[in-house]
């Protein structure tokens, strides 16, 4: 699409991972890459796709990544009109580096879909594809695996895009759970839960409304 759009026009994304698709819009644009291309990433999915799933609250309180081009200034010019269109409908916006961006959401997205997509792989295989668990497991198996059911067609590029940080963070994980495996007497499992209670006394509820995160 670069090379046909007019130079008033800005091209953005909404990809979930940020690298290669920075790398090619420098390779299109070049130096002018920065006034053409703005790369976005909304944090606001749903497991299943359609119009029918359309939810026009979408947005609201959640993150939109933009990871700028060449110091671009997000807030200036076509990007800025963009930007607070953004923010109009309630998306809290965040700018940071593409790498930096692909290390984060490999842990925060990406690490979590895998988890839940194994999870609920280990279940079929270890009581069929029949069995009532989700109505027998309660609230927490729901919750945890209810991302299971999101499209391996999306998350097949995501994957392939951001191999490596998802590699580092499965690895971390894996020694983790074998970590908490040989440690099920143990007072270290007490300290697992400790730590882990940490990070949700600092999680903020979803809200309505827009807060600036620059990094």
């Amino acid at each position: 699409m670069g090379p046909v759009l007019p130079a008033r026009t800005l091209l953005t994304d909404v990809g979930s991972t940020k690298v290669e698709v920075v790398a090619r819009a420098g390779a299109v644009f070049g130096k002018n890459a920065g006034r053409r291309f703005l790369p976005g990433h909304p944090m606001a999915g749903k497991e299943q796709s359609g119009v029918e799933f359309a939810d026009a609250d979408l947005f609201q309180g959640a993150t939109w990544f933009f990871t700028p081009l060449n110091n671009q200034n997000i807030y200036n010019g076509l990007s800025g009109e963009f930007v607070a269109g953004v923010e109009k409908i309630g998306a809290r916006v965040a700018s940071m580096d593409a790498a930096e961006h692909d290390h984060l959401c490999a842990w925060i997205s990406q690490l979590p879909q895998m988890i839940s997509t194994a999870l609920a792989a280990s279940l079929v295989d270890e009581f069929g594809e029949d069995a009532p668990l989700l109505e027998t497991g309660g609230r927490a198996l729901r919750e945890i695996t209810r991302i299971s059911a999101s499209p391996y067609s999306m998350w097949r590029d995501i994957a392939l895009t951001n191999k490596k940080n998802l590699q580092k963070a499965l690895l971390k994980l894996e020694q983790r759970l074998a970590h908490v495996r040989e440690n099920l007497g143990t007072r270290e499992l007490a300290m697992e839960f400790e730590r882990a209670h940490q990070l949700k006394k600092g999680l903020p509820r979803r809200h309505r409304g827009t807060e600036k995160v620059n990094r």
